[in-house]
This record gives C-alpha cells, sequence and structure tokens, in this order.
C-alpha cells in the first residue's frame, strides 16, 4: 500500500526534471478526503540544491562511497520489491516527469477499512516518455498475471489492473492509470482517480487545497511565495492519515483498545492539520523547515477550557524566558526548553489515563489512594507538589565515551515556581514521601543534594554494557545471545533513573553522573550558554522571527548523530538504548515478542567518524504558540562555517565543541 507514497523518495534521490509546470497544482487534484499529502514541485531544483548543502556533500565524499553504494542496492531493492505491484521499478520513471510529482494517502470513505492512495505526475514535455512507461507498465503486470480491463471517461481511458488475489485478503488490490493531458495519475481506488481527472479542469470545492486546516497552514507557513517556490511541500491530518495507514495494514486493533478513536475522544482531534515547507541551500541555511499545527479551539469545550477532555494539556505559554540557563553543561548534544501549563496538565490527564486504562475514575482512585492509604506515601499529590511546579521544563542529551548501547544520558529538569519561596522545601519534602515506599530507591548524595536512585532488579542475568572496542566487546562480538548471558553476573541492579531537588528545579535523570555535572559549578567556558555554535543558531532563528517562543530547541547533529553512527557500524542498533535506537528498534520490531531486531543495514563500510563528522552542522527550531495552532520554524546550518570550507577532519575528532570565531 504505500507503492506511490515511496515513488516520491525516490525522486528526490535520483532523478532529473525540466522544471515547467504546467499541470494543476497537485492540491487542487487530490480530493478533500487526503489524510497525508508529500509534494516536489520541482524535481531537478531539489537534487541541484540539496548537491550544494553539506549533507549532499558527504553523500558524494569518496569515503562514503562503499556504504552508499550499498545503502543504495538495498533502498532499490525495497522500493522495487514495493513497485511490483504497479509493474515498474521506480528508476524506469527517469526522464518521464516534466513538473511537480506528489504523493498522498487518502480516506475517501468514512468506514473504518477505507483507505486508497494516489500519485500525480506533470509530464509536460515527457508524453512520448510517459506513454512508453505505460506500456511497459502493461508488460509487467500482465507478466505477473494481472487482468486487464479499459475503461472510457470521456476522451480520457482509463486502464485498469486486478492484481492477483493474496491469501488473507478479501479483495483483490488493483492499479489504475490515466494519462490526461500533461497529468499522469495512478491510483488503487477507481473512484480517486476518476474525482482527481474531474478536478484537472481547475480548483474544486473539495480538493485538499480548498479544505479549511491546509488553506490555513498554507498561509503560515507560505506567506508571500508562491507555494511551489520550495523544494519539498507536505501536509498530513495526523488521526486521519493513522486511521488510513491502519486501515491499508489490515485494520487491526491491537488488544482490543482502539487509541486512534479513544484520542478523538479524548479531543485531539481538534488538530485538524499540519504541514509546512523544507529548503535546501536556503542562504546561510543548508535546511530551513517551516510548519504549522492548525488546532482552533473546540466549539464543544467547556467554559475556561479550549479544547475537549484531555487535549486541554496542549497549553504551552509563549515567554520571553527561554534563554539557555547557566547550569546546562556545554557537553550536551541536544538541549530542548520549553513552558507548559502543567498545573492543566494534570487536571486534564485523569482523563487521558481513565481511557487508556479503559476504567472511568481510575485516575482518581489512584491519586486518592496515594494519601489516604497507610501503607504509601500518604501526600496529596496536587496540593504538595504540583502546585508548587512552574511552567518552564528543560530536556539535554549527551552520550558518554567511549560509545555503547547505553551511552546516551537523558535529563529533565521542572522549574519549580519562582514566586514561591519555600517552593523548594515543599517538594523535597514530597519527594522524600514518595520515596520512602518505593522499594527499589536508594538514598543518595549528588554534589551535596539528597538524592534518590531507582533500580530495576532482576532475578535473570542481565547482558552487560560492554564499550565498543574494549577488550571484553572484542572477545565477545560473534557470539550467540545465550553466550553473552552466561558471562554476565547472576543478578544486578540496573538503575533506571534517579531524582533530587536542588538549585530551583525539579530533576530527573537516565544517570547520577549526569546530575552531578548539572549541579557542579561551572566557569563560562563550561557553560553551554556561551558556546558560539548556540550563539550562530539563536542569531539565525531570531531573523525567522524568535522572540517569545513557547519551545526552543537546540542540537549539535555531529555529536547527536555519532552514537547512533557508531552503533551502526558496529552492527548494535538492535541493542541501541539511544532515544534514536529505541525509535528504530520499535518501528522495526520482529512479530515475535521478545525477539531481537536483526540489524538490516550493513555498517562495516561506514568510514571513521572523524573522517565526516565535519558535515554536521549545528540546528535549532523555535515554536510560537498562537490562538488556532502553533508556528514552527528551524534550519539547519554548516558546521563551522570558515570562509564555506569544512574544517579538516581532525579538528572535529572526538566531538570538540570549540567553535570558529
Amino acid at each position: 500500500m504505500r507503492v506511490l507514497s515511496l515513488s516520491v523518495l525516490s525522486l528526490c534521490l535520483g532523478w532529473s526534471a525540466v522544471a515547467v509546470a504546467v499541470s494543476p497544482p497537485s492540491e487542487d487534484l487530490f480530493p478533500a478526503t487526503t489524510k497525508g499529502w508529500i509534494s516536489v514541485p520541482n524535481v531537478d531544483m531539489l537534487r541541484a540544491d540539496f548537491k550544494l548543502t553539506q549533507l549532499g556533500k558527504l553523500i558524494e565524499d569518496p569515503v562514503m562511497q562503499p556504504f552508499m553504494e550499498d545503502l543504495g542496492k538495498q533502498l532499490e531493492e525495497k522500493l522495487d520489491d514495493a513497485g511490483v505491484r504497479l509493474g515498474l521499478k521506480f528508476s524506469d520513471l527517469d526522464g518521464v516527469y516534466g513538473g511537480e510529482v506528489a504523493t498522498g494517502m487518502l480516506k475517501p470513505e468514512a468506514k473504518k477499512d477505507s483507505h486508497a492512495v494516489a500519485l500525480t505526475v506533470d509530464v509536460t514535455g515527457k508524453n512520448a516518455a510517459a506513454v512508453a512507461l505505460l506500456a511497459k507498465i502493461d508488460k509487467n503486470l500482465i507478466a505477473k498475471g494481472a487482468v486487464k480491463a479499459s475503461k472510457k471517461l470521456g476522451a480520457t481511458t482509463l486502464v485498469i489492473y486486478t492484481l492477483p488475489m493474496k491469501a488473507g485478503v478479501k479483495l483483490p488490490e488493483k492499479a489504475i492509470y490515466a494519462l490526461e493531458g500533461d497529468t499522469l495519475i495512478a491510483s488503487d481506488n477507481e473512484g480517486v482517480l476518476v474525482g482527481m481527472l474531474g478536478r484537472l479542469g481547475g480548483k474544486a470545492a473539495d480538493s485538499l487545497g480548498a479544505t479549511v486546516p491546509y488553506k490555513q497552514v498554507t498561509a503560515k507557513v507560505h506567506g508571500k511565495k508562491a507555494p511551489l517556490d520550495t523544494h519539498l511541500r507536505w501536509f498530513i491530518e495526523p488521526l486521519g492519515y493513522a486511521e488510513a495507514t491502519r486501515a491499508a495494514n489490515g485494520g487491526k486493533v491491537k488488544r482490543g483498545l482502539d487509541k486512534l478513536k479513544t484520542l478523538r475522544e479524548q479531543g485531539f482531534a481538534s488538530i485538524q492539520g499540519i504541514g509546512g515547507r523544507v529548503d535546501f541551500h536556503d542562504g546561510e541555511h543548508e535546511v530551513l523547515h517551516q510548519s504549522y499545527v492548525y488546532a482552533p479551539a473546540d466549539p464543544k469545550a467547556k467554559d475556561g477550557d479550549k479544547y475537549v477532555k484531555a487535549a486541554n494539556i496542549l497549553d504551552f505559554p509563549n515567554g520571553d524566558n527561554l534563554e539557555v540557563q547557566d547550569w546546562v553543561p556545554n557537553t550536551v548534544s541536544s538541549y530542548l526548553t520549553l513552558n507548559w501549563n502543567l498545573q492543566k496538565a494534570f487536571e486534564h490527564f485523569g482523563s487521558l489515563f481513565d481511557a487508556f486504562a479503559e476504567d472511568p475514575g481510575t485516575w482518581d482512585e489512584i491519586v486518592g489512594g496515594l494519601e489516604s492509604d497507610p501503607n504509601g506515601p500518604e501526600i496529596n499529590l496536587d496540593k504538595e507538589l504540583i502546585a508548587h511546579l512552574g511552567q518552564r521544563v528543560t530536556a539535554i542529551v549527551d552520550h558518554t565515551h567511549p560509545i555503547h548501547p547505553a551511552c546516551e544520558r537523558v535529563l529533565v529538569a521542572i522549574e519549580l515556581n519562582p514566586k514561591d519561596k519555600a517552593a523548594e522545601k515543599k517538594v523535597m519534602d514530597a519527594i522524600k514521601k514518595l520515596m520512602k515506599v518505593e522499594k527499589d530507591a536508594r538514598a543518595i548524595q549528588i554534589e551535596g543534594h539528597d538524592a534518590w536512585e531507582v533500580a530495576e532488579r532482576t532475578e535473570e542475568a542481565v547482558i552487560p554494557d560492554l564499550i565498543i572496542d574494549s577488550p571484553e566487546f572484542v572477545a565477545l562480538e560473534g557470539k550467540a545471545v545465550e553466550e553473552v548471558v552466561a558471562v554476565a553476573p547472576p543478578a544486578e541492579r540496573k538503575i533506571n533513573w534517579a531524582v533530587t531537588v536542588a538549585n530551583g528545579h525539579l530533576i530527573f535523570g537516565t544517570h547520577v553522573g549526569l546530575i552531578a555535572d548539572v549541579l557542579k559549578e561551572k566557569d563560562k567556558a563550561a557553560q553551554l550558554t556561551n558556546a558560539a555554535d548556540l550563539a550562530r543558531v539563536r542569531k539565525a532563528l531570531v531573523k525567522l522571527g524568535s522572540k517569545e517562543d513557547s519551545f526552543r530547541f537546540f542540537t549539535r547533529t555531529d555529536e547527536a548523530c555519532h552514537p547512533t553512527f557508531e552503533l551502526l557500524k558496529k552492527g548494535l542498533m538492535p541493542k541501541a538504548e539511544t532515544i534514536l535506537g529505541r525509535s528504530l528498534n520499535q518501528v522495526f520490531a520482529p512479530t515475535k515478542k521478545g525477539e531481537l531486531r536483526k540489524q538490516e543495514i550493513d555498517g562495516k563500510k561506514l568510514p571513521e567518524w572523524a573522517k565526516i563528522a565535519g558535515y554536521f552542522g549545528p540546528a535549532g527550531t523555535y515554536v510560537q504558540s498562537e490562538d488556532e495552532g502553533w508556528l514552527i520554524k528551524g534550519c539547519l546550518l554548516k558546521h563551522e562555517l570558515g570562509e564555506g570550507e569544512l574544517k579538516k577532519p581532525e579538528e572535529v575528532a572526538g566531538g570538540a565543541k570549540k567553535e570558529l570565531e
């Protein structure tokens, strides 16, 4: 079902085109039932400008070629496997398009199992190539056993291929093509394709471009620039897209709880649309992204609320208070800070908790039990803890060296109410109450502050966190998991997280060492706030409009990518405990529960990190809350600019943080 969507990726990576767009903009062809849409207005321009960025130069660096060739073959195989259904390899489209290429996921009907995909290609000046491609598709699909039928729609001919029935599928899949003038349209749903043909004459009231969410997003993101004057455009209706994708994948709901239905009932359907644009090599920006989340107030909301039920947790006030704190160490790879109305979030969280627990009143019972149970902490969570919190939340990420699967460290600090002079003592008292009944908590001291580490005890052997390139790792590399477990200690105490209250913050961390780094006194050179790369990013974001924001994000992409790179190179991504690693492992998890994912990409051909670290520059993003949503802008800059040249690899080896003045 993802065949048509994947085609756009192939277009972006390798094809060239004549930059003349004559067909109507794709948003005027796709129906209002489109739930996810992506458009490349000018593939040739995208390809050329991407090559000018450091990321583009990275791909063409000779040291990356062995890996890129191997990766390219794997991607091509996967794309071609997906393309079998349409009877073509995606490379067959080279030379066919003459302008915009767009694809989308649709939900044509309200029923749960409704889904469709569609693709439009502007073939201006390439009609002969398009006709030749259709002939090739015809030959390939017939050879695969597809049944061909033709249908006239005015002067246009629809060619419909019904593919052989797959096991376990109720209805056969179809591939439908039509070439009308300078527009090639394909879909797996005849009604969708016919509707798109009907919109070729001009703008229609039932198109994606005519919907209120799309128009609101476009107005915020594109401003005075023409919508086609960009490298990449996209739009998604989050819950609708998730529902259509689920239907395309079989429509099964795990464990009986329909999470998407639950999110709708909890008010999150108020996020009616998210969309944006991405530009490469735009002035000082290697990458410039702008997007908007359209989420107007729900008319069904109670007085004093903006949304229905749990969606009210989405309250992120703007402020001029988001400068980097002096306690943040200059060793971080990523930094996020935001303003969040935590009291309102706590007030409305129970509704969401009960919905997912499928038992109304569960949250109130838990919170009430914390106060009334004589064997519990006997704490009023709202009055003794939540009421004393401020609204600023900060998260930082770094990693230790040498890199290993558990090297990434994460810390979250919640500012206490600055107007409450007794807040720190009150919150500390609340944490003490909670920790005294936590059987896996142990009192410790961190830089002179009372703290607790909370562990997970196991009676089974634990695979040790072996450091890459250590003698222990080398000795075990290539051995079966059972052999590795056999050398592990029979019972280990694995630290999950630690907590303390200090310097006006409630602090949680995955590693005691990172909390210690935060609490230590620092000279100016050791503070992130004085880093030159941060200053460059902040200057760029201010030019883009950053002022009173609700979110600010800063990342050193070289440091952020380094752990993933090394784990990939060593074939350890399935064991990764980094944020990115966990995400990938969840997405690509094996169907069998408890089975370790197999790394599909061969990282052995990757070069040494020091040879390519200079291609990854600093990046930042800001968010501003508005009456009807959130405006998001961000950029990626070059790594340590100096007359436009990369620094020598040895100058960035080891993740050095020094920035050129």
